[in-house]
């Protein structure tokens, strides 16, 4: 008897609460937490994270993370310190919505290209230029590329195509320490990874040796 008193009692609290509560329309669709980072980051839209950042004190950056998923509609600049400037929104052409400022490159990629579908996850900024404009931003953010339709990679210079045989002796004829004038492409295998990614130069690279056959001997470096 003293249980279900105790239930009864609980209910009416409850009942209490709720009808004390007033229903207030939120100005859009709330964020669902996300299971990211054991549940610390917070899924939203170009157009959500918007509203959150010019919601905030002009300078200001959000006390918590959000990860928002878009296309990469538009790249600011080059690489620097494998980093770049994009903008994104939630449609591939739906303009300059949401900037993300100085992106931290995802192992592999050399620079950001339009139409990329990515996930950035960061803190949310007000920047406010010189002008008074506002800038919905995140800075260094990190990127996941989930749909790379826009290549995600810098055009190469196509030169002319040799084996990795055909390099063997194209850079034997050359006197030491020289290089070609002339641009090739090398195809073939990878054979054996020397070393681990470097980032010194601003953009990643490895080193590797190939062959024209899979399971053939270093050739060409």
């Amino acid at each position: 008897m003293k249980k279900t008193f105790k239930t009864l009692v609980f209910v009416i609290v409850g009942l209490l609460a709720l009808a004390s509560c007033e229903d207030v329309p939120a100005p859009y669709n709330l964020p669902d937490k996300s299971s990211e980072s054991g549940g610390s980051t917070i899924a939203i839209t170009c157009s959500q994270a918007v509203e959150l950042a010019k919601a905030l004190a002009d300078g200001a950056t959000s006390s918590e993370t959000y990860t928002i998923t878009g296309y990469i509609t538009e790249v600011v600049g080059n690489v620097s310190r494998n980093q770049q400037t994009f903008w994104m929104a939630d449609t591939k052409n739906g303009g300059k919505v949401f900037e993300a400022y100085w992106a931290n490159l995802p192992e592999g990629v050399t620079a950001f290209t339009a139409g990329t579908k990515v996930k950035i996850t960061g803190k949310l900024m007000k920047f406010v230029n010189n002008s008074g404009s506002v800038i919905p931003e995140m800075k260094n953010a990190v990127v996941t590329i989930l749909e790379d339709d826009g290549g995600g990679t810098t055009p190469v210079e196509e030169g002319t195509q040799v084996t990795c045989a055909q390099a063997v002796q194209l850079t034997n004829d050359l006197p030491d320490s020289g290089t070609s004038t002339e641009t090739y492409t090398v195809t073939g295998y990878i054979t054996q990874i020397l070393g681990a990614v470097s980032t010194k130069t601003g953009t990643p690279q490895q080193s590797f040796w190939m062959s024209d056959d899979k399971g053939g001997e270093n050739q060409f470096r």
